[in-house]
């Protein structure tokens, strides 16, 4: 069986409250992003850990906001951190050439691939010169291909 999980932060006034699901439900709230932030780097390196000692790949979907910044601070700080076999994807990005500040992957690649050894192939970006509909076309080709793909080796390796 499969481990559902998945995870959302949003800030009201100064409480930063982290919704993480897992198989036991739970809630957690901080007070600060300076709170949420080392636990949201642990929780991510954690599931790195075991999905690269389960299948030898970890994937993981970004979004842009604070968590850019959050990420890109903490992920780095941590000790034995390698990103060499991690698949990253966009949940959010915008159709805007990467070094506009609203391109959730510019920012992710400025302000944290920089600092993490994950390689390009590591990273599924749109292609930002395209129309709205090619690149939509295109993006849904790659996480169709790297879906496909995950599951053939998931298959070859747990038979």
């Amino acid at each position: 069986m499969a481990l559902q999980s998945y995870f959302t932060c949003t800030t009201v006034d100064t409480i930063t409250t982290c919704i993480v699901r897992m198989s036991g439900r739970r809630v957690v709230v901080f007070s600060s992003a300076a709170e949420l932030g080392p636990a949201l780097a642990h929780l991510v390196a954690s599931r790195a850990d075991k999905a690269l000692l389960d299948h030898g790949q970890f994937s993981l979907g970004l979004s842009g906001g604070s968590l850019v910044s959050m990420l890109s601070k903490e992920l780095p700080a941590l000790p034995d951190l390698d990103c060499s076999h991690w698949l990253v994807g966009f949940c959010d990005d915008r159709l805007v050439p990467f070094d506009d500040g609203e391109s959730t992957y510019g920012l992710h690649k400025n302000q944290l691939f920089s600092k993490i050894n994950i390689p390009d192939s590591g990273v599924l970006a749109i292609d930002s010169s395209s129309s709205v509909q090619e690149c939509a076309e295109d993006y849904a080709c790659k996480l169709k291909e790297y879906l496909q793909c995950c599951l053939w080796q998931r298959q070859f390796t747990e038979s």
